[in-house]
């Protein structure tokens, strides 16, 4: 979902000679977490709150809460958000999420 989103905001946010590998490559070694502060915003998240929010200080363009690349930010967010909440819990990761059949 990371990869879908930086790639929709490659394609359609960056200039030409940003659209490449290289750019990709940037953004997601900017992808940064900090665990113990919850408050912490990479500067990936910045640029995907900037299409979410605008910039009215640097007028950038309004809003654009049904952008693709933004749709798929968020997917990702809450995915990660459930994977670290399941993290912490050592038990549900040792539980099979399938049941297997009896024989």
């Amino acid at each position: 979902m990371l990869y879908c989103a930086l790639i929709g905001f490659i394609y359609y946010e960056a200039p030409a000679e940003e659209k490449n590998m290289n750019t990709l490559v940037e953004m997601t070694n900017a992808v940064e977490v900090q665990e113990d502060n919850e408050t912490f915003e990479n500067a990936v998240g910045i640029l995907f709150n900037k299409l979410d929010n605008g910039d009215p200080e640097k007028g950038t363009p309004p809003p654009q809460p049904n952008h693709f690349a933004l749709r798929e930010y968020k997917k990702y967010k809450l995915a990660a958000g459930d994977v670290s909440c399941r993290g912490r819990s050592k038990q549900r990761l040792k539980q099979p999420a399938v049941k297997p059949f009896a024989a």
